[in-house]
């Protein structure tokens, strides 16, 4: 399924979407990775709501390919944010993962 969507570049409808991301400057966008790149309805969601100058910081799981191309792809989908490459974690280590997580968003929140 995953790799038919991507094929099409589907665009599922979420069942909820947020109202706005005026509030934020700092985007957590955490998803894990399906035939190379982020699920399409990750996608959905980036291109129903407006990034312009937010810093969007990637997490993702994979179980080898790290971030493989979606971080070009969520660029290209949100050109006027300030995609950052984030933490990659084997989906498999991602159960003890909990320490590496908060090191990392700790060092990015005051920014």
């Amino acid at each position: 399924m995953a790799q038919k969507e991507k094929k099409f570049k589907a665009r599922p409808e979420l069942t909820k979407y947020i109202d706005t991301l005026e509030n934020y400057d700092n985007i957590y966008l955490i998803y894990p990775m399906w035939w190379g790149t982020c699920p399409m309805a990750v996608f959905s969601f980036l291109e129903h709501n407006n990034f312009a100058n937010k810093h969007v910081y990637l997490f993702s799981t994979h179980e080898g390919s790290g971030f493989e191309s979606s971080i070009m792809d969520i660029a290209k989908v949100i050109p006027k944010a300030l995609v950052k490459e984030g933490l990659a974690i084997y989906g498999h280590d991602a159960k003890d993962s909990k320490s590496v997580l908060e090191k990392w968003v700790s060092i990015h929140e005051d920014r």
